[in-house]
């Protein structure tokens, strides 16, 4: 993992410079050629883990304590991409 010396940064801009990166890694890691008529990735549970770097077990929990939203098909949890992006947005900031 590479390391970041922020020296001089307001949060404002400290808040906007992580946005960036993180929808950066999100577009590195989940290829995605754009939404079609409200269409967008489904991704399962390690796969929405995989993306934010945690444990598919935290991804659980933020389900269970309704920080992020998820369909259960086949007693497994699917997280639409548009979601996982308003759950990034919504605790950067």
């Amino acid at each position: 993992m590479s390391q970041l010396l922020v020296v001089s940064e307001s949060e404002d801009q400290l808040k906007k410079l992580i946005k960036e990166c993180v929808r950066e890694v999100l577009s590195e890691k989940v290829p995605y050629s754009g939404p079609t008529e409200n269409t967008y990735k489904v991704l399962t549970r390690k796969q929405a883990a995989k993306v934010l770097g945690v444990s598919a077990n935290t991804i659980t929990k933020y389900i269970k304590y309704n920080q992020l939203t998820a369909s259960v098909f086949g007693g497994k949890y699917f997280i639409n991409e548009k979601e996982l992006i308003r759950f990034v947005n919504s605790n950067v900031c």
